[in-house]
């Protein structure tokens, strides 16, 4: 099957906060908590959606994960050049699509957008 990566809407926003909020319960009851459910709602992630920082990969026209690729976190990541990076966060996968397929091509997606701006 074919892996296709789109930038994600405001329609998307419930798609987006559904895969995050899967990967945040599979990492709980694996006792690794990442994410509180508040983190991942629509009402959270919406903002960033609408500034088109999610995007979705979809297997099959089915969607099976999502990451999110910022220019700029000085949050995270002050002490980097933030003109020379990109960054990833809220990289999930759907626990149906698990086994690597799906989270390669989101990462691999990432480093060629990364430079493809000239970003490491």
């Amino acid at each position: 099957m074919y892996i296709s990566i789109r930038q994600a809407t405001i329609q998307d926003t419930t798609i987006v906060s559904d895969v995050l909020l899967e990967a945040a319960l599979w990492l709980q009851q694996s006792g690794s908590p990442l994410w509180h459910e508040s983190e991942v709602s629509p009402e959270s992630i919406s903002k960033d959606v609408a500034n088109g920082l999610f995007f979705i990969a979809e297997w099959a026209g089915e969607p099976a994960g999502t990451i999110k690729f910022q220019l700029e976190d000085l949050l995270f990541w002050p002490d980097i050049s933030q003109e020379e990076s990109a960054f990833v966060h809220r990289f999930a996968v759907r626990r149906h699509y698990s086994g690597g397929k799906v989270s390669s091509a989101l990462l691999a997606w990432a480093v060629e957008q990364a430079r493809t701006l000239g970003r490491h």
